[in-house]
């Protein structure tokens, strides 16, 4: 299993350049995200990834060969959600890196530092996009559901921002009660929070995803 995630990363080379570019592009050019410009550039990192990874296995037609070797169905699925998390890391180390070497250069551009908040902001950001976009790929395959992963992109993309800003100003009783509970927590409960509502999101896709990809003919 370990072996697709590494054939995933070794045979996206060109997408790891353009990604890392996008990370680039992201902090010069999105600068009124702020304190967000990490969780929003690791999202649109993660999503190029694993959509070319997906892209590669329908071009190259990997899931006839992979399902003529002697490997369960359940095993291909797992791989594809475990590369999330090994792009989210390399997506970090990089944008790190980036945001270092430009405060260093004094190129007058803002930067922000990468916090456990938002390392954690950005894994829920990610698994809840993937699983909702996973089950879609693995029922129709990744041409036929590339226009709704589309749309379910772009509306989380630019849809958190709007979702943020309609909890920082409360008009309803129930929103304005969410936000005291959520007040009065720590950062490590809501940390915590946030991550079992992500593995949740993420084993409920898996197993309909591994229902959905076992019920496929190639």
């Amino acid at each position: 299993m370990l072996s697709l995630v590494i054939k995933d990363i070794l045979v996206q080379k060109k997408t790891f350049v353009g990604a890392l570019f996008y990370l680039v592009f992201f902090v010069f050019v999105f600068q009124s995200l702020e304190g967000n410009m990490y969780t929003a550039a690791i999202v649109a990192f993660a999503y190029l990834l694993v959509m070319g990874g997906f892209a590669y296995d329908d071009k190259s037609k990997s899931d006839i060969m992979l399902n003529s070797l002697p490997i369960k169905r359940e095993n291909v699925v797992m791989a594809k959600y475990i590369s999330i998390f090994a792009y989210i890391a390399i997506g970090t180390i990089a944008y790190i890196v980036i945001t270092f070497g430009i405060s260093t250069l004094n190129m007058y551009v803002k930067t922000y530092p990468v916090t456990l908040e938002l390392i954690v902001g950005a894994v829920f950001a990610v698994s809840l996009l993937n699983s909702i976009s996973f089950p879609l790929i693995f029922k129709l395959g990744y041409t036929k559901a590339r226009v709704l992963n589309m749309i379910l992109f772009i509306s989380i993309f630019f849809g958190a921002p709007l979702l943020v800003n309609f909890f920082s100003k409360p008009n309803s009783e129930f929103i304005t009660a969410v936000v005291n509970f959520l007040k009065n927590q720590s950062d490590v409960a809501i940390a915590s929070g946030l991550l079992a509502l992500s593995f949740l999101f993420l084993l409920i896709s898996y197993m309909i995803s591994v229902k959905l990809y076992k019920g496929r003919d190639f």
